[in-house]
């Protein structure tokens, strides 16, 4: 029994103003098993890309609203 296992994380942070954020993930999974166990490394390796794959992306924003600043603009 074989199992192979192949992942790929990228993540890009954007801090656009203090305390904002703009966040992207990206993820891909590769995940193989099978019988028998390959002998050959590249051969091996080369399965285990031509199996699906999942991918994942993520975005995030997260933006800081200064509740003073608007307070003292509205009196």
């Amino acid at each position: 029994m074989s199992f192979n296992a192949f992942n790929i994380d990228l993540g890009f942070r954007w801090r656009f103003a203090p305390g904002s954020d703009i966040n992207v993930q990206w993820k891909n999974v590769i995940q193989e098993s099978g019988d028998p166990l390959e002998r050959n490394y590249f051969r091996d390796l080369e399965q285990t890309l031509a199996a699906p794959q999942i991918n994942n992306l993520s975005i995030k924003v997260l933006y800081f609203i200064d509740y003073l600043s608007l307070k003292r603009k509205n009196s």
